[in-house]
């Protein structure tokens, strides 16, 4: 989708405190108040070090401060929408930016110096499984065995928001986006009015979960909704069904008036299901379950 980056929605979904206390607490802490939204302060994201003296920047898709436990962390999230083979490398090199940061910006002379604990959790909010490697020793040569105790791994905090239990949130909001972008993930590949029976959101979550999952006739479906709205998604997928059938129908007549001739049956099919494709972002042969067409 071209209006709006998976990257920024998430930024501008999760800028607030309540969303994020309850986005770390369901995915990483069992749905326990581990975090509270009094205790974060949202912190600067950018990391910047010299490399060949040349800057190069860093930026984290969300960075905190946490109090935890009476404890103060740096806590720093990332967004990953694709498989990313160098993540569990990216994730090491913005823990060490993260404390070199803190160190050449102390005030306390370096040998009293302390700095805070930084922790990253890594979330996959795209479809399909997340097929990078979690740990250093995955991505590395055998350890030869007499030097094992010597060999410092590296393991992200990793989830996949949909193996999330939907009943580790409290926050509506997050719930109702999590749940939904599970539920469309799994209406591509079955019976939508199965999936998205009795399922209702308002015009927020669907704007953000369209971005997320890819399908642009349903952003702008959300446009034209009311703030105070709730959307039947079953009816909102009805309707986009709707509209996929009926533009690849046109579109049959219209080629075939190019041709000469008005096209068959199969080209008035293929037509729909080739244009449901793009509005949805989905592959043929999931279209073609959707639609029931052999």
């Amino acid at each position: 989708m071209q209006t709006i980056k998976p990257d920024t929605a998430l930024k501008v979904f999760f800028k607030n405190s309540i969303r994020v206390a309850d986005l770390l607490n369901g995915c990483f802490f069992h749905g326990h108040d581990i975090v509270f939204k009094e205790d974060i302060i949202m912190a600067d994201g950018e990391k910047s070090h010299i490399i060949n003296d040349k800057t190069q920047r860093r930026y984290r898709d969300s960075m905190m401060q946490i109090k935890v436990d009476g404890e103060d962390v740096l806590i720093a999230i990332e967004h990953q929408m694709r498989n990313d083979p160098s993540m569990v490398l990216r994730s090491l090199e913005y823990d060490y930016l993260s404390y070199r940061k803190q160190w050449d910006t102390h005030t306390i002379k370096p040998r009293r110096r302390v700095l805070k604990p930084v922790i990253t959790f890594v979330i996959h909010w795209g479809n399909g499984n997340f097929h990078g490697k979690k740990e250093l020793g995955k991505i590395v040569s055998r350890v030869p065995k007499t030097l094992e105790k010597y060999y410092n791994n590296y393991e992200m905090n990793f989830v996949d928001i949909k193996d999330v239990d939907v009943n580790l949130f409290h926050d509506e909001d997050v719930t109702s986006a999590v749940n939904l972008i599970q539920r469309i993930y799994k209406a591509k590949r079955k019976n939508y009015k199965e999936v998205l029976k009795d399922v209702y959101v308002n015009k927020e979550v669907l704007s953000f979960v369209s971005i997320i999952t890819n399908i642009e006739a349903l952003y702008k479906m959300a446009q034209q909704r009311e703030e105070s709205e709730m959307i039947d998604m079953c009816q909102a997928f009805k309707e986009l069904m709707r509209d996929s059938r009926e533009e690849g129908i046109i579109l049959g007549k219209r080629e075939g008036k190019r041709e000469g001739k008005l096209q068959g049956k199969e080209e008035t099919i293929v037509n729909a299901l080739q244009n449901m494709t793009k509005k949805l972002n989905i592959s043929l042969v999931e279209a073609m379950d959707i639609l029931e067409v052999p």
